[in-house]
């Protein structure tokens, strides 16, 4: 488990050097949550949109970023509806893993319109669409 600290994960800035500057986003600084603190877990606003980060429990062998809007999350029934349904925590399988069960796979299915990779050359155009549908 990842102990919460009081700077930023150290993936936070590589994020803002590698996707967020090039696509001219501004952020405040990540704030804490102490309920996270297995997950690293931060807030901080991207261009004014409230941004909740959280630390893979497994060390990836490739680095991305998921952008979930809110609608996909109630559509898969991960945030609550009207004060119903939600989960505390949920999968998520970026594109390069290999599967080991059925549900692993439904979750990877429908994650991988909202993976943004973050090695090699971002797609700012990407990334922005990404970002911004998470306002709508």
């Amino acid at each position: 488990m990842t102990p919460n600290r009081a700077h930023p994960p150290s993936d936070l800035p590589t994020a803002k050097a590698l996707v967020h500057a090039p696509c001219g986003f501004t952020w405040s600084q990540p704030e804490p949550e102490p309920e996270g603190a297995d997950y690293a877990a931060h807030t901080f606003t991207l261009d004014g949109l409230r941004v909740r980060y959280r630390e893979a429990r497994t060390t990836p062998t490739e680095a991305g970023q998921f952008v979930f809007p809110l609608e996909a999350l109630r559509a898969q029934g991960v945030v609550s509806t009207g004060g119903s349904g939600g989960k505390r925590a949920f999968r998520v399988c970026p594109p390069w893993v290999t599967t080991a069960n059925r549900q692993a796979e439904k979750a990877q299915s429908w994650q991988v319109e909202f993976f943004l990779p973050s090695h090699g050359t971002v797609d700012p155009a990407r990334a922005r669409a990404l970002y911004l549908r998470t306002a709508q």
